[in-house]
């Protein structure tokens, strides 16, 4: 028998539809008017090492966009091969600590873009990197070119930098401090006027 609460709050607001994945109720799929995810009661054993849901209400609460997937990672037998099998990719992504210490494994970058972040910000923190940037539709930005804020992260500098449009790829790789430091004048209107092409006489 199912003597878990009505749910009549979540994070994300008050759900429109609430879905038991188990017979106990212990484990739900909510879904509100802004978002959803899914709550494990405290009563339903969470591994330790992947109970770092939303605390609230009794419940520990994943939100549907990638969170989810560590409550598939500990409770397999309620869903399909094809969810299991989603749920290790995002977890791996975006979750990969608490994926490592589920599987006893070690990921490579390759296998996580969340530890592909983290080696590139250590590699790069010294560096200025991409932040924003803005093409040559904007402000003064000449023709042909990228503007690129920069951020660097060891001393939290903010800089300006012109990158020529062909080269500005990658540009989460992108290492600015060899190119010509530079802003906008944004004095100027954000968007330039449309160039018009003149009527053949």
């Amino acid at each position: 028998m199912n003597t878990i609460p009505k749910i009549t709050s979540t994070p994300w607001d008050r759900p429109d539809d609430v879905s038991f994945l188990n017979k106990e109720g212990t484990v739900l799929r909510v879904c509100t008017p802004s978002h959803g995810g899914i709550g494990v009661h405290k009563s339903q054993q969470m591994p330790t090492h992947l109970a770092n849901g939303i605390d609230e209400g009794g419940f520990l609460w994943y939100e549907e966009d990638c969170h989810w997937s560590l409550v598939v990672l500990a409770f397999p037998d309620l869903f399909e091969e094809r969810v299991r099998e989603s749920a290790k990719t995002t977890a791996a992504n975006w979750y990969p600590d608490e994926y490592m210490a589920h599987f006893g494994v070690t990921l490579s970058i390759e296998q996580s873009s969340t530890l592909a972040q983290r080696d590139r910000d250590l590699r790069l923190a010294n560096k200025f990197t991409v932040s924003s940037a803005f093409s040559d539709t904007t402000w003064n930005v000449p023709k042909g070119f990228v503007y690129a804020s920069g951020y660097r992260k060891s001393d939290g500098a903010h800089q300006g930098f012109l990158i020529p449009k062909e080269q500005y790829v990658n540009p989460h790789e992108l290492v600015l401090d060899d190119y010509p430091r530079w802003s906008p004048d944004k004095s100027f209107p954000y968007m330039k006027a449309a160039e018009t092409t003149p009527a053949a006489s």
